[in-house]
């Protein structure tokens, strides 16, 4: 039985579809076969749209029986409202309008711990604890290095400055002239 995976492609009709039977309860497969496609043209396009991945993730969340607050905000976040182009007194087209401060709330809240004042307060109390002593052994190895190449440093450099001065004409460096 030709299902017509190929000849109409994954239109939003077909989307449409297959949200609707999520938000229902379907397995992804059961979704599939109500909107005549595919399971891999299903997950091709959770996998490279994500407005399409965020609405299944929406409608996953709405078949377990409650919307979360949190699905909310990742909708409002991620895929954004749609709202009306204005000008002239017209509406000319429709745009998507993401919000960034909820974004960057969620990202804070996750349960990831790599964004957030919690971050910044572990950050806090390790500089704390540890910037003492890594001072302290930063001071002593310099200390160390300007005991051992001091005194080689300036032969070196008395040295060159020797051999500069005598190609200057002059007398070499630590000579005295009559």
């Amino acid at each position: 039985m030709a299902l017509g995976w190929k000849k109409g492609g994954f239109s939003p009709a077909k989307r449409a579809v297959c949200l609707e039977a999520l938000g229902r309860g379907a397995t992804v497969a059961e979704a599939c076969r109500e909107a005549e496609i595919s399971p891999t043209t299903f997950y091709r396009a959770e996998k490279k749209d994500p407005e399409f991945s965020s609405l299944c993730r929406a409608a996953r969340a709405r078949s377990a029986g409650t919307v979360g607050l949190e699905t909310l905000a990742w909708e409002r976040g991620v895929t954004g409202g749609e709202e009306e182009v204005v000008k002239g007194g017209k509406v000319v087209g429709k745009t998507r309008k993401r919000s960034d401060t909820v974004f960057k709330m969620l990202l804070e809240g996750g349960t990831t711990g790599r964004y957030g004042p919690q971050v910044k307060a572990l950050r806090e109390q390790i500089e704390k604890e540890l910037r003492p002593k890594i001072e302290a052994e930063v001071r002593a190895e310099i200390r160390r290095q300007q005991d051992i190449d001091g005194p080689k440093l300036r032969a070196q450099l008395e040295a060159m400055l020797s051999d500069f001065n005598k190609r200057m004409g002059g007398p070499g460096w630590g000579s005295t002239a009559d």
